[in-house]
């Protein structure tokens, strides 16, 4: 069986910011015509027209967990494919928790992809170079930080749950790293 049999998929790519999940997600959704949550982007969005939400993320924090889960079970609801891929989400434990159930309430089994990046300079570097406003060297700073402190554990966590996790290390070029994580669809 691949993830893109029959069987309802959330495919969760993991990751610290700068390790790529975004440009791997949009191959993949390039390639496979997958539905992509990608929770920095609809963040990105909600802070336009939501003060309290552009304040926390400035400051390079998480929003509450009934904040962003409330994004992602509109779009599970809706998601009108048997696959779909999420980046950004979850971000804790808490947040896996409830999507575990939530996603087992529909029938989806969960697949989850690690992009790993050991060199911390490299996460830096990346995200200086994409030249968003709010990627300041403090906040990314404080971005690793909080992944490295509150989301990295979620790998162990999502085993412990029997998830098929996939460990891609993310620091070679683009289609390398594109090659590994195909490789998982075709293979997981």
């Amino acid at each position: 069986m691949n993830i893109l049999s029959n069987q309802k998929t959330c495919i969760i790519v993991v990751g610290p910011q700068g390790s790529g999940k975004g440009t791997q997600c949009t191959k993949l959704v390039e390639k496979y015509n997958l539905l992509y949550f990608e929770m920095g982007d609809v963040l990105r969005k909600a802070k336009n027209s939501n003060p309290e939400i552009a304040q926390i993320m400035s400051q390079g924090q998480l929003l509450s967990d009934d904040v962003v889960q409330s994004f992602v079970s509109v779009f599970a609801q809706s998601a009108t494919t048997n696959s779909f891929l999420m980046d950004g989400f979850p971000r804790n434990i808490a947040q896996a928790t409830w999507l575990f159930n939530f996603l087992g309430l529909l029938s989806f089994r969960v697949v989850v992809v690690n992009l790993v990046v050991s060199d911390r300079q490299v996460l830096i570097d990346r995200m200086l170079a994409r030249s968003r406003s709010d990627d300041t060297i403090d906040v990314i700073h404080r971005r690793l930080d909080t992944y490295n402190h509150v989301t990295l554990p979620l790998i162990t966590y999502f085993q412990s749950l029997g998830c098929s996790v996939h460990t891609i290390d993310a620091s070679s070029d683009l289609e390398t790293i594109f090659q590994e994580v195909d490789n998982v669809f075709l293979n997981t």
